[in-house]
């Protein structure tokens, strides 16, 4: 068996890629929700409706490989015989023919196995013994090319540490032909286990099953990122949260206890303050337009202690724990730590992006998450912000305004923050006596109509002009 696994994601053309839907039943309030991922997802209703819910199942589901995948014993994914047959006369083969998996295929055996796992995957995301989900179902669509890839790569035949390796590497590709520019890219690098002879089989299979969600396998350091709720307090404990060590969830040389938070939001924790980011920052454009306009300052992340920030205004030298900044800072702090330190391929989950923020920064936040999207991460986010909403419509129908360039030009806006009506899809949750039901928000030339949002809007004038008229 070979030291390691190399798995190369081509993930140079996309047109066979279909987006996924997801159907779930009877998760926590949820009574039924049909969800089809875009590259910019709303979740929008009242408090207490699900959205959390959901937004963390398709976080975990982008995340196939290192959340789903593997139960909490270690248990991988079943894969089908004739995957792993093909994995093993592909290997041994000199010339290899590509395995052409197609998306429908795939869902019919992912579901069944869904289908006998699905509470294990809620208790393992939601961090709760009890937890369970009536129904879990993918709808997967797409043609995947997996083949053998028998040379190193570039980049591994110039590293001292893989040059005498033994690697079994493969390509999984949207495409069936081989594109020798990805002799460039570094692959995903995986220790093979010596007791399962089925190990690259169960690696591939779940690396394809990922790539049918979320278009790239990413790597195996290039999860979702997921920014929760309450990141306030979050960040306020930051220090004490990975200095404990009540459980086996490292962050560093440090602990973090499962038993108090959601599995995404300890991926939040363990990605923000583990030592891996002591690395060059990256110069993000999203930063300097979060930080120009929002925070007007700049928020810096301790070299030494990866869980301390500090925030320094514009013009002026004071560097401000983060304790003693307002909650717009601290709300924001995370979100910039990680832009800063990765591009997050397989996509980011925001709860609340509004949070904290004056209606006039929510405008901005809005645009900078159009400008995320442009620049081909997608992203869900959870909200309840009439503000919000208007302005993501406000760049809808701006990108097809006969007007544009000249409107643009008069407010202030950059081509990557528009968005295209294609790419944007919205949900409501609405409670119902049953539990709360999700549907898929109406699109019109004004863009969005959230039902519930208009509803307390109108309510709330209703009420204003007959105190006003009295």
């Amino acid at each position: 068996m070979s030291d390691f696994i190399s798995v190369v994601d081509a993930n140079d053309s996309t047109a066979n890629f279909v987006e996924p839907t997801i159907f779930v039943e009877k998760f926590g309030r949820i009574a039924s929700a049909s969800i089809t991922n875009a590259p910019s997802t709303i979740l929008v209703g009242k408090n207490n409706t699900g959205k959390s819910y959901v937004a963390t199942l398709l976080w975990a589901l982008r995340d196939f490989v290192n959340t789903i995948a593997p139960d909490r014993g270690g248990t991988y994914i079943d894969v089908p015989e004739w995957f792993s047959e093909y994995c093993r006369s592909a290997s041994n083969s000199k010339r290899p023919r590509p395995l052409e998996v197609s998306g429908e295929r795939i869902s019919d055996e992912i579901n069944k196995w869904l289908a006998k796992h699905k509470d294990g995957i809620a208790k393992n995301i939601l961090s709760l013994d009890g937890a369970t989900i009536g129904s879990l179902r993918i709808e997967l669509g797409g043609t995947i090319w997996l083949r053998p890839w028998h040379r190193k790569t570039a980049i591994l035949r110039d590293l001292k540490s893989f040059a005498d390796r033994d690697i079994t590497s493969w390509m999984i590709s949207w495409n069936k032909t081989i594109d020798t520019e990805h002799e460039d890219r570094f692959p995903a690098m995986l220790r093979t286990s010596a007791t399962d002879e089925n190990y690259d089989a169960i690696i591939l299979y779940s690396m394809i099953v990922q790539k049918f969600i979320s278009k790239s396998i990413g790597g195996m350091a290039n999860s979702p990122l997921y920014v929760p709720a309450a990141r306030t307090g979050l960040m306020l404990a930051l220090s004490s949260i990975v200095n404990s060590s009540i459980e086996n969830f490292g962050v560093g040389d440090q602990k973090v206890s499962q038993g108090r938070f959601t599995l995404p939001t300890i991926r939040f924790i363990q990605r923000i303050a583990r030592d891996r980011y002591q690395v060059v920052k990256r110069d993000n454009k999203i930063v300097k337009f979060l930080q120009e306009n929002i925070l007007r300052g700049t928020v810096t992340q301790d070299e030494q202690n990866r869980a301390l920030f500090s925030y320094t205004p514009d013009n002026s030298e004071t560097v401000l724990p983060l304790y003693v900044t307002s909650s717009m800072v601290s709300e924001l702090a995370p979100l910039l730590a990680a832009l800063q330190q990765e591009r997050f391929s397989n996509g980011i989950v925001f709860e609340e992006p509004e949070a904290h923020l004056h209606l006039s920064a929510q405008r901005f936040m809005a645009r900078a998450i159009a400008k995320i999207v442009s620049d081909g991460t997608p992203v869900t986010i959870t909200t309840h912000s009439d503000t919000f909403i208007q302005q993501i419509n406000l760049l809808l129908q701006l990108n097809k305004h006969p007007n544009r360039a000249a409107l643009m030009k008069r407010y202030g806006y950059a081509e990557d923050e528009l968005l295209d009506a294609s790419n944007v899809r919205a949900y409501e949750f609405v409670s119902t006596p049953s539990g709360t039901t999700v549907t898929e928000v109406e699109k019109t030339s004004a863009g969005i109509v959230v039902q519930s949002i208009n509803d307390t809007l109108y309510s709330l004038a209703e009420e204003v002009f007959a105190v006003e008229s009295d």
